[in-house]
């Protein structure tokens, strides 16, 4: 799976790496795994497994009961569903 960013109007980080993005009319407040995802994306598409290196880098691994790709996937498409990113090679 590809990544690249999608259509946003505006972003924002505070200090705290709380992120919120405005996608046409909408502002949406971001969980930490969704902005480290936004973190990894330019206008370049991104292979998920590099996203998932830089996740694992900076909020650890996932509970043992949960797989990291299968969960990466399913916050991937929840953002790409939003407008945030796009999925441009899907699995």
């Amino acid at each position: 799976m590809r990544l690249v960013l999608g259509d946003l109007k505006d972003q924002y980080t505070d200090g705290d790496g709380v992120t919120v993005v405005m996608v046409g009319q909408r502002v949406l407040l971001l969980s930490p795994l969704a902005s480290e995802i936004l973190r990894c994306l330019s206008g370049t598409p991104v292979e998920l497994e590099s996203v998932a290196t830089h996740v694992r880098a900076v909020l650890g691994e996932p509970p043992t009961n949960v797989a990291a790709e299968v969960l990466l996937q399913a916050v991937a498409r929840d953002l790409a569903g939003s407008g945030i990113i796009r999925i441009v090679s899907p699995t």
